[in-house]
């Protein structure tokens, strides 16, 4: 008789506040789930002092009822959105077995976060008022979940992307390359306005360099491979000429694909003229030869690594420069000053 009266107490104490308010949700808002037609005393008392506890934690509890089979993950998750709270929490009591002591499965569906959670609270050992004990421990675990809810933590501002990685520099060449290549060069002579083509034969050395600059070595030959003939009313003129030189370049920035560049050289620089006049003026045929320096600048365009086309302008400075006269008249002055503008198609080995 006295039990009977117990749960009759414990289930109107749990039923009286399914009537609670429903107006505007405070933040502090929660739903209980009570499972209907619950008979059991221990877990009648653990829902009891669970609602207890909760106001004590300052929070409006609000309890309504549960099918005894249903899934609470569903049930939590589909209560009571009319009342819009902070959270429905639902929990189901597991009683003692023979190898467990007992406990109760909490589910708390947290509405501000949209978030499921569950956990098992089982004693540590028989308790002289499991009921009492659970009660404590559930709502401990309840306020600890919700406190890490709703206390928005400050969001760190996201980590900076990291800075790419840098392009792999290209490998260095294990040694200095061969150059082979040739050209088509034109030279022009300012006194007398003198201009000739020569195709060009080069050979040269490429040690290896550093990322800002790279030396190259080379031997050129230039010739004309025709005559360049100067009128003048008493005769002509028929001019040929060879230049044979060792430059040093420099590029910088090598690994780009164009390139600046500065040369310099010296040489030989050869003329033969061969006059063709009449009487009585006497025909003769003439070979000088003059030390000769250069110095110029250009562009190294490379497309691949193993090819090479370069652009460059020249000033030619010879040492001795060679007059060409006709009937006593001097009609030209050849290598100085004069200027070589070129363009070479060199391979790299």
């Amino acid at each position: 008789m006295i039990g009977a009266l117990w749960r009759f107490l414990l289930a109107f104490a749990v039923i009286v506040s399914w009537a609670g308010p429903s107006g505007a949700a405070p933040p502090n808002r929660v739903v209980l789930l009570a499972t209907e037609n619950e008979q059991d005393v221990t877990a009648l008392e653990l829902l009891a002092r669970l609602r207890g506890e909760l106001h004590a934690a300052e929070l409006e509890v609000i309890v309504q009822p549960v099918a005894a089979d249903a899934d609470l993950r569903v049930a939590v998750e589909s209560s009571a959105p009319d009342l819009a709270p902070a959270a429905v929490i639902a929990v189901r009591y597991l009683r003692p077995m023979p190898t467990e002591s007992a406990g109760a499965e909490v589910w708390i569906s947290d509405r501000l976060s949209s978030t499921t959670l569950m956990q098992v609270v089982r004693l540590n050992a028989q308790q002289v008022d499991p009921a009492a004990r659970l009660a404590v421990q559930v709502a401990e675990v309840l306020k600890a979940r919700l406190a890490l809810s709703w206390v928005k933590p400050e969001v760190p501002e996201p980590p900076r992307a990291p800075p790419p990685p840098p392009l792999p520099a290209a490998a260095p060449a294990p040694h200095g390359r061969w150059l082979l290549g040739l050209g088509l060069e034109l030279a022009h002579h300012s006194r007398g306005n003198v201009s000739s083509w020569l195709p060009a034969l080069l050979v040269g050395y490429e040690p290896r360099g550093n990322d800002w600059s790279t030396p190259t070595f080379r031997l050129s030959a230039s010739w004309t491979p025709t005559e360049t003939t100067l009128e003048h009313s008493a005769g002509a003129a028929h001019v040929r000429q060879t230049l044979l030189l060792a430059q040093a370049l420099i590029r910088f920035l090598p690994r780009a694909p164009v390139q600046p560049l500065l040369s310099a050289g010296v040489g030989t620089f050869w003329v033969r003229v061969r006059g063709d006049t009449e009487t009585p003026y006497t025909s003769s045929t003439t070979d000088t030869w003059s030390a000769a320096t250069t110095f110029g600048t250009g562009l190294w365009l490379q497309p691949s690594g193993s090819t090479v086309w370069l652009f460059e302008a020249q000033g030619l400075a010879a040492w001795s420069a060679t007059e060409v006269r006709v009937a006593q008249e001097r009609i030209a002055t050849l290598g100085f000053p004069a200027f070589v503008l070129g363009t070479s198609l060199v391979g790299r080995y």
